[in-house]
């Protein structure tokens, strides 16, 4: 069957009205986020060396090294963690947060929002449990407040 020239170009308009109409729904599904903070906190009883690289829309932003004490080395500090409060995380993107404990090369990869991490704004920790291994547990309810401009440590 011949197709007309008629035919073809309102195919091609409709399909291209269409995909325009389209276009912005991948931001809307899997859009841009902030982060309030980046925590890292060592719950073992030795020391690690735990490695930080943050990514926004594929840019490094940030890279760190920390050597984070054994757990009972904090003594009555309710929260020793270092914690990672600056400017550039406020700035609307796409987040990548890789982190690597260096003893055993164990690497983790979360990236902010995803389909799982959904929100406007997250709290990031990096957890060196017994093993040693990392997590990387977040939560979206952030508040995403103004920044310190500094880490803490």
């Amino acid at each position: 069957m011949a197709l007309s020239r008629r035919r073809v170009l309102k195919t091609v308009g409709v399909s291209a009205v269409g995909l325009t109409a389209l276009s912005g729904c991948s931001r809307l599904l899997h859009g841009e986020t902030k982060l309030e903070q980046l925590a890292l906190v060592n719950i073992t009883d030795a020391e690690h060396d735990v490695r930080a690289v943050v990514r926004r829309d594929g840019e490094e932003v940030y890279r760190n090294a920390f050597s984070l004490p054994p757990a009972d080395a904090n003594g009555d500090d309710p929260y020793p963690a270092p914690i990672i409060d600056e400017e550039w995380m406020r700035d609307p993107g796409r987040f990548t947060v890789e982190c690597t404990l260096k003893s055993k090369e164990n690497v983790e990869t979360r990236r902010f929002p995803s389909k799982r991490r959904n929100g406007d704004c997250f709290r990031v920790e990096i957890v060196v449990w017994e093993g040693p291994y990392l997590t990387v547990p977040s939560t979206g309810e952030g508040s995403c407040r103004e920044s310190t401009g500094r880490t803490q440590s």
